[in-house]
């Protein structure tokens, strides 16, 4: 299903924003990444679905450019649906911790710092407290 939804959101970009082909079947495309979102949720995790939102997003920007050329100035329409985009895509990432069945006591800025600078922190922690060296491989 991941990679059906990947595949199938390129075709679906690429048909219906780069070419304009307005037909209603090309929303059947979507059905895999539909698929992928409820799987994620069920799974309780959201941090993919965020994954392949920015791929999305980073395919229609070469698919464009391959367009348009790499030359020109893509107009400020995109800047301002990515910014709608991140507008209404932060409350839903926070309330879609409830739908996979989980609560928290923190704020929708809490929650998004920690998945944000989550892998920072690690590091940190990593940095401190180095693993030993094990006698067997990835054993830690």
């Amino acid at each position: 299903i991941d990679v059906s939804a990947y595949i199938f959101g390129y075709t679906f970009i690429n048909n219906f924003f780069i070419y304009s082909h307005k037909r209603s079947k090309d929303l059947l495309l979507l059905v895999p990444f539909l698929i992928f979102i409820s799987k994620t949720l069920l799974s309780g995790g959201r941090l993919d679905i965020i994954k392949i939102l920015i791929a999305y997003v980073v395919m229609a920007y070469i698919q464009q450019k391959r367009k348009v050329g790499w030359d020109k100035v893509i107009s400020h329409k995109y800047m301002r649906l990515g910014f709608v985009g991140l507008i209404a895509g932060i409350p839903t990432f926070y309330y879609s911790l409830f739908l996979s069945g989980r609560s928290t006591t923190r704020t929708v800025f809490e929650s998004i710092s920690t998945y944000l600078g989550g892998s920072i922190q690690h590091f940190n922690q990593y940095i401190q407290n180095p693993i030993g060296v094990a006698e067997v491989f990835g054993d830690e």
